[in-house]
């Protein structure tokens, strides 16, 4: 692995940890206190609240173990249980953040992304769900990268929120970029990643075929 490579997964572990933890501060201190941004949806969409709070905990949390070569390697059951355990987390986390996304306190464009992220939580991990029920490995690690790229935008929606206030925005606009923010980056750069990866691999190839011939 690559010195770009480890710091990359570093960080994920490490955004991953924290988000989870931050994730988990309403159960001390009340989601009024801890999230007072989401606290209106206690009046009519508690469930759906307490539903994706707690089930998106689950894959944030599993997710960079179910990346780990090594993990899945060393521990092939314990990769299985938590692979559907995050599975189960991404759909209903998802599905319970539509109604959330549609009645939310912000302009319509801005609750769209929100209902266009979670549509992509569901989207993505289906076909990862499809694809390990068809025994293809390849495209389901492939299709479960994608989706771990997309729950990460928990953390990149985090980050960008401040950066937005500190330009200037006032809070509702600042939060409506947020959702596009997050998994619009997120995607480019994992894009962009595997493009290295695929340059890198066929440059070798290329210099081993060289070497080869000489």
């Amino acid at each position: 692995m690559s010195r770009s490579a480890r710091i990359g997964r570093n960080l994920y572990w490490f955004f991953s940890f924290v988000v989870v933890i931050l994730a988990l501060r309403w159960i001390w201190g009340g989601v009024e206190a801890a999230i007072p941004s989401v606290a209106h949806h206690l009046r009519n969409h508690a469930v759906p609240l307490y539903l994706h709070m707690l089930a998106s905990i689950v894959p944030m949390a599993f997710i960079p173990f179910q990346l780990s070569n090594r993990f899945r390697a060393r521990h092939p059951r314990a990769h299985r249980v938590m692979g559907w355990s995050a599975i189960v987390g991404v759909y209903v986390g998802g599905v319970a953040l539509l109604p959330l996304a549609v009645n939310i306190d912000l302009p319509a464009w801005g609750q769209a992304g929100f209902v266009l992220a979670g549509l992509l939580w569901l989207a993505c991990v289906s076909m990862g769900l499809f694809f390990i029920l068809r025994r293809n490995l390849r495209l389901h690690r492939w299709w479960m990268m994608i989706t771990a790229t997309v729950i990460f935008g928990a953390v990149t929606q985090r980050l960008a929120l401040p950066v937005f206030i500190v330009a200037g925005l006032d809070f509702k606009t600042a939060y409506s970029l947020t959702p596009y923010t997050a998994f619009s980056l997120n995607l480019m750069v994992f894009f962009a990643w595997q493009y290295r990866r695929s340059l890198g691999r066929a440059l070798s190839g290329r210099k081993a075929d060289t070497a080869s011939r000489s």
